[in-house]
C-alpha cells in the first residue's frame, strides 16, 4: 500500500508522486466548518500544524495523494484506537 510519510526534520508530508508538502510538526487535522458566505454549507477541512489548511481544490493534490493522506490519517487514529484498547472495527464503528 503506497502511505503518504510524515518528515519530522523538515515538517512536511512526502507522497509515493514525490509531492512534498508543508506541515508544521507534521500535524494534519480534520474538521468540519459551516461556510456563512455558501447558505450555511457544511464543509471538511483539513489542516496542517496550527494555523494553515490544505485539502482543497487549489492544494493541487491528485486522487491518489488525497487517498494516501486519508489512508495516512485512518493508519494513526487506527494504533491509536488500539493503544486506548480498542481492537476490533466494530468498537470504532
Amino acid at each position: 500500500m503506497n502511505r503518504a510519510i510524515v518528515n519530522f526534520n523538515d515538517d512536511s508530508i512526502l507522497f509515493s508522486t514525490g509531492k512534498k508538502l508543508y506541515a508544521n510538526k507534521g500535524i494534519v487535522g480534520i474538521s468540519e466548518y459551516k461556510e456563512d458566505f455558501d447558505g450555511g454549507k457544511i464543509r471538511i477541512c483539513i489542516t496542517e500544524g496550527y494555523d494553515g489548511g490544505f485539502g482543497e481544490k487549489e492544494d493541487g493534490l491528485t486522487r491518489k495523494e488525497r487517498k494516501e493522506l486519508a489512508n495516512w490519517a485512518i493508519s494513526l487514529w487506527r494504533s491509536w484506537a488500539k493503544e486506548c484498547g480498542i481492537r476490533s472495527k466494530k468498537q470504532i464503528e
